[in-house]
């Protein structure tokens, strides 16, 4: 199979990820999308209830990949047939950040 050039890792991404072993090897804490809340509606509002933890939880793993240790990284891509990874995501400071490793 031929190698990608970019893989762009979004919350779509990151579910199929959480459901390959050999990337859970890599990325232990990936098992923490699976345990999130599902999207439901509440009765009250009809707002959805479990949507903010759940972007919490991605939003998290996501500046977790973004702060890997190189040797990870490199692991990570070998795993994902991939020749670069980025990933998109808000610091502390709320501010955007895009990495490409």
């Amino acid at each position: 199979m031929p190698q990608t050039k970019l893989l762009i890792l979004e919350n779509s991404t990151l579910d199929v990820l959480a459901g390959r072993s050999d990337v859970l090897q890599i990325l232990p804490f990936l098992r923490s999308l699976k345990q999130a809340p599902q999207k439901r509606k509440c009765g009250s509002c009809g707002g959805n209830a479990g949507s903010r933890v759940r972007a919490d939880t991605y939003a998290a793993a996501k500046r977790t990949i973004g702060g890997l240790p190189q040797a990870s990284k490199q692991a990570l891509k070998r795993a994902l047939n991939t020749s670069g990874i980025r990933v998109v995501y808000r610091d502390e400071k709320n501010r955007v950040i895009q990495l490409t490793f």
